[in-house]
């Protein structure tokens, strides 16, 4: 690698509100950093051990996330995703000088070819409220057999979530000729249940392009769960995005509720149905009587409360049930109590 493709690799892009700023190592070091380094680089307003080289306004568009991507066969360059600015009006165009048109914040295209004057090469209009604060590249891409960049962004906010794909091959040459060639909207409708599935919804966030495999990972969000979690889509034809799985934390499916509530159900239904079953060999059966005015209150669980109730009557021997002592009263809160009486009774 050139001496010059060096400096060009190891620079620096930091893309803040209104600036994109290029900055080179000037070398570290354990002791304390000189106390005139700031007066030693006068166009930046503090450093340490790094120095300011240049910088690109960016038509004053607010910027998140970066990716730069420099090689001897595609040059170098910077990826700047877009977010809506943090000011009255925030989702108002900005102009492009470029093209003389007014454009909501998108991506940026820059050459960082001369560190010291990066140059906003093409600019990508966003979608309304889209917030495209997140971009990925690929390179001389061979899955599909064209040899061809892409690039990535996602739409995270508002009310039109998606993943978007340009073909970006032409952007030294002919950046007019950027093109969207497919957009990602969400997942099979009902492909993980009734009703699980569809749209993306609540966010299109972030997402990481596989050159190796052609797989994309995104975290974004669906029918069905509560919050986002991880897709996977085929990308190797980037015009046809192919929804491949997904996964989520235990607790994040919508229908997990119910789950959970039927397995809490079976195992407290089985610590009343163990009591009773106790109570009744022994012949404490005013106290099997309570364990099944338990059991009943558990949901689901109140015909099985009231047939076993049925039969426990059909058993009784003639005449009142007999007194029960106050032992076996205690015994009952000591052999089927609530979590919260056992605590008590170990306190005690």
């Amino acid at each position: 690698m050139s001496q010059r493709m060096r400096q060009i690799v190891d620079a620096t892009v930091i893309a803040t509100m209104a600036s994109f700023l290029v900055v080179a190592a000037v070398g570290c070091s354990a002791a304390a950093p000189e106390v005139d380094q700031v007066e030693s680089d006068p166009l930046s307003d503090g450093a340490e051990n790094v120095r300011l080289v240049g910088h690109n306004d960016l038509q004053g568009r607010q910027s998140l996330q970066l990716t730069t991507r420099s090689d001897e066969a595609n040059g170098n360059w910077a990826y700047v995703g877009h977010q809506p600015n943090d000011r009255p009006g925030d989702d108002e165009p900005q102009m492009n000088a470029i093209t003389g048109e007014a454009e909501i914040n998108g991506t940026s295209v820059l050459d960082i070819t001369d560190p010291a004057n990066p140059t906003l090469q093409w600019h990508i209009p966003g979608i309304s409220r889209g917030n495209h604060r997140a971009v990925s590249v690929v390179y001389d891409y061979t899955h599909d057999e064209s040899d061809r960049d892409y690039l990535v962004r996602s739409a995270d906010t508002g009310e039109d979530f998606r993943f978007q794909i340009f073909d970006i091959t032409d952007r030294a040459t002919d950046p007019e000729a950027i093109t969207l060639v497919s957009e990602i909207t969400g997942t099979p409708p009902d492909s993980c249940g009734p009703g699980c599935g569809g749209p993306f919804i609540i966010r299109a966030h972030k997402g990481f392009w596989s050159e190796e495999s052609g797989y994309y990972y995104t975290a974004s969000g669906e029918p069905g769960f509560r919050n986002t979690l991880l897709h996977i889509w085929d990308l190797r034809d980037p015009t046809d995005p192919q929804f491949v799985s997904r996964a989520w934390l235990p607790g994040m499916k919508d229908t997990e509720d119910e789950a959970s509530r039927q397995k809490n159900a079976r195992a407290t239904a089985g610590v009343w149905l163990r009591a009773y079953d106790r109570f009744k060999k022994s012949g404490r059966r005013d106290l099997a009587r309570r364990a099944l005015d338990r059991l009943a209150k558990v949901p689901g669980y109140a015909q099985v409360a009231k047939d076993k109730r049925r039969a426990l009557a059909k058993t009784d021997a003639g005449g009142g049930p007999k007194k029960v002592p106050a032992a076996a009263e205690r015994s009952f809160s000591r052999e089927a109590p609530s979590k919260a009486k056992s605590k008590a009774t170990k306190k005690k």
